[in-house]
């Protein structure tokens, strides 16, 4: 099991995602890290993958800074990841939905649920995703 040391954790206090430190491919056709996924009576974790380099986590990261200031719209991961989709959107009025679809290795295995939490723990969330591109900038 991976450290919990630098996760980036969505959370209801029930469901949660839980995005691990992203690792760089060694040949640089892009990244893989740890996801770790609860929906009860569902636990478990992917190893989620993007072949984009750690740059594609930018608009992301702008797009969660955008929904905190305006409360709506949404943030999504890059569709560069193959095997994970996580969509955040704003109600105008503090409450962020939080939609996960995650594929396991083998085809047919699909884990989705939703979730939500509300606007003040966006800033930990973009807080998480600047260390991750902080870090990639730095080796």
């Amino acid at each position: 099991m991976a450290s919990n040391a630098g996760l980036v954790l969505l959370t209801d206090g029930r469901s949660s995602v839980g995005l691990h430190p992203p690792l760089p491919y060694p040949d640089g056709s892009g990244f893989h890290h740890q996801v770790d996924l609860i929906a009860p009576p569902f636990h478990g974790a992917i190893e989620a993958s993007s072949y984009g380099s750690l740059r594609v986590l930018r608009p992301f990261r702008e797009q969660l800074i955008k929904l905190y200031d305006a409360l709506e719209g949404e943030a999504r991961l890059p569709e560069t990841y193959d095997n994970l989709q996580l969509r955040l959107r704003g109600d105008g009025r503090g409450h962020i939905a939080i939609e996960v679809a995650a594929r396991g290795e083998r085809i047919g295995d699909c884990l989705t649920f939703s979730f939500a939490i509300d606007q003040t723990q966006l800033l930990a969330i973009i807080d998480g995703i600047e260390r991750f591109l902080k870090n990639a900038t730095e080796t």
